[in-house]
């Protein structure tokens, strides 16, 4: 078995606080000004209160400067930016949505990041091959047909990427690595790849802070009231410091990881669970480190619905994050009642490399013999779920 060949290192990742010296924050960098607070340093009333520090609040607080009110909005983040699910994800981006809104937030981030990394010289470390989505099955080639005539009916009304069908020539062409043999075709997008989410987040948080937004760091959100008038009395307590109530509009809870605890504090249900998430990293594949000699770029993101993982390069290596079967998958555990406990940060489970083992045997994932990988890192991260998805 494949878990056996794994170096026990790698099989167990340590439940521990990563330091934060290790994982790129606000504090560290002269780009961005964010406070660690007092409560005398938190205003008393802000239009918009936004809970949580990783890419998505930090995401939103930037779109509220975009829209004229960065100057009274602010990010109150219980720990350091990107301390929940942001700074252990796997960066993966992509035009492709099968979805009807969701393909335009898709290529507005991609033409963004483009943007930024181009244009700005914001180092984002985003890298675009493309992606293939292998199809083994006359079911997936129902759906990837509908999928591609949507999207070639978006494309004429209003414009963006094409999604292209290919067949297991063109599959070899682009990803030799990939196992053919059964396969029907693939659909393939220029310009999905992958980003490193925590200098995303910290550009967002940068370019916030340009439009006027605040950050504060080390304020967890104790308490949440809602007014008579529809306003809010949130209850800020900065990490060593005394209870202040911010007044504001609106409250959005990007708490990630903890949003459920969140809105407990409102009375309010959030339909959101934490999942164990694994992933497991490669050293060096000389096959890989080969084709970025001869092609100057990486190989296209695979992604796999029937293996049920996603695979990209990770240096000169690979990253394969397999998704485990409905009867495997793994929650949190059952006394944290659904979400991790506040006090905790930059947290890893234990992992499990048994779990994925149907996803990592799958017969297209590469004509490697698996076996013969070394792991560097085999990773088991939590990240948030919708109670209905697990239904």
């Amino acid at each position: 078995m494949l878990s056996k060949l794994l170096p026990n290192a790698a099989r167990s990742v340590a439940r521990s606080r990563v330091s934060v010296g290790a994982v790129p924050s606000l504090a560290s960098s002269g780009n961005f000004r964010s406070r660690s607070s007092a409560a005398s340093d938190i205003p008393s009333e802000l239009d918009t209160v936004v809970i949580g520090g990783g890419i998505t609040g930090c995401a939103i607080l930037h779109q509220l400067g975009l829209h004229g009110v960065g100057a009274s909005s602010a990010i109150f983040e219980k720990d350091e930016l990107t301390s929940g699910a942001t700074w252990h994800a796997a960066g993966l981006i992509t035009y492709y949505h099968g979805g009807n809104n969701f393909k335009f937030w898709h290529q507005e981030g991609v033409d963004l990041y483009k943007k930024w990394q181009n244009e700005e010289g914001i180092e984002l470390s985003f890298n675009q091959p493309g992606s293939i989505r292998l199809i083994q099955n006359e079911e997936r080639m129902k759906e990837a047909l509908y999928t591609k005539s949507k999207s070639e009916l978006y494309q004429k009304l209003f414009g963006g990427p094409q999604l292209h069908m290919i067949g297991p020539e063109e599959v070899k062409r682009l990803h030799p690595l990939v196992n053919t043999d059964g396969l029907l075709a693939a659909l393939y997008t220029e310009g999905d790849g992958h980003i490193c989410p925590s200098s995303c987040t910290q550009a967002f948080a940068a370019k916030a802070r340009e439009l006027g937004g605040r950050i504060y760091r080390q304020s967890p959100v104790t308490d949440l009231k809602a007014m008579p008038d529809g306003t809010w009395e949130v209850t800020v307590t900065p990490n060593g410091g005394e209870p202040h109530v911010v007044r504001a509009r609106r409250v959005v809870n990007c708490a990630g990881l903890w949003c459920p605890r969140v809105g407990e504090k409102a009375g309010i249900h959030t339909p959101a669970v934490t999942l164990q998430h694994q992933y497991v990293i490669t050293e060096t594949v000389p096959e890989v480190k080969a084709y970025h000699e001869k092609h100057g770029h990486q190989l296209p993101v695979l992604r796999d619905l029937e293996g049920s993982y996603y695979l990209r390069d990770e240096g000169d290596g690979i990253l394969i994050g397999p998704y485990e079967d409905e009867n495997l998958v793994q929650c949190a555990p059952r006394e944290w009642k659904g979400s991790l406990p506040e006090e905790i940060a930059f947290y890893l489970f234990d992992g499990d490399i048994e779990r994925l083992m149907d996803s990592m045997e799958s017969r297209h994932i590469l004509y490697l013999r698996l076996e013969k990988l070394v792991s560097r890192k085999f990773s088991t991260d939590p990240h948030v779920g919708l109670r209905t998805a697990l239904t």
